[in-house]
């Protein structure tokens, strides 16, 4: 739900976004490994939505990447890594 509000938040969409992939991956990995991908005879439906929801969270990062590599340039920058040859 966290995830989901922060998606929803101009300022904190990739935030969102990035939670909701971890998020996404853990349950899908949890349906994988664990619970298998049909749970109490639900036809696989909860792995379906875990899917969609990665999907869509990779959408986002997709369509606002520019904003993202931004982002990671502009952290990478504050570390002021200098090649020394």
């Amino acid at each position: 739900m966290i995830a989901s509000v922060l998606i929803l938040l101009p300022k904190t969409k990739l935030i969102g976004a990035c939670l909701g992939i971890f998020i996404m991956l853990g349950a899908i990995l949890s349906h994988l490994l664990i619970l298998g991908i049909e749970v109490k005879e639900d036809g696989g439906q909860l792995f379906i939505y875990a899917l969609l929801v990665l999907l869509s969270c990779l959408l986002l990062l997709w369509i606002h990447r520019h904003e993202l590599v931004r982002i990671v340039k502009h952290r990478f920058d504050q570390f002021h890594i200098t090649s020394t040859t």
